[in-house]
């Protein structure tokens, strides 16, 4: 079964997010984590541990989170289906889904209030891929056939109710830039 991501806790423990769920290993063979733990089904794409400690996982039952020093993992609301998680320079988690890239840690805070994000799929059908945060907060993600955006300050966008479509404020790089290619498989 292919792994789609690792993460390494702060008890030193791997997880590792499969087509068959979340799993970590026990001894001399891996486990998986389920409803026991407040997880529904299988099928994880990504985990990430982030700087509070904080353990995230996301894929097609949406994203989870286990707080530090929890055994439980909560739902997050608004994420849904495949996506891929990055944390900025600021300590905020965001997931990256077909196609909107929303900030968990505002979900998280207030489950109430619409959070900042963003409708990334354009006329041209492009959504988002994997998503990694640079040093300096902000966040690039692939594009499918339409190479890799970045948004330079993820801090600013809109909630994600007000369904904005802010192309204006992702960069897009691409063969005219200098890539090989435009697909960016993730």
């Amino acid at each position: 079964q292919p792994a789609f991501g690792f993460a390494v806790d702060r008890d030193n423990k791997v997880w590792g997010a499969t087509i068959g769920g979340l799993h970590r290993p026990d001894g001399n063979h891996w486990t998986l984590v389920g409803t026991d733990a407040g997880l529904p089904g299988n099928y994880f794409t990504d985990v990430l541990l982030d700087r509070d400690g904080a353990l995230w996982c996301s894929g097609p039952p949406g994203a989870f989170v286990r707080p530090a020093g929890s055994t439980m993992f909560q739902k997050v609301p608004a994420a849904t289906g495949f996506g891929h998680l990055a944390e900025t320079s600021d300590g905020k988690v965001w997931f990256s889904g077909d196609p909107q890239i929303v900030s968990l840690s505002a979900v998280r805070a207030d489950p109430k209030r619409s959070p900042p994000g963003l409708h990334t799929q354009s006329k041209d059908g492009a959504g988002t891929g994997k998503i990694i945060a640079d040093r300096d907060g902000g966040l690039w993600f692939g594009k499918g056939f339409f190479g890799i955006g970045r948004l330079a300050r993820p801090a600013t966008v809109p909630p994600l109710s007000s369904r904005q479509f802010i192309t204006d404020r992702i960069e897009h790089f691409g063969r005219p830039l200098g890539l090989s290619g435009e697909i960016v498989q993730s």
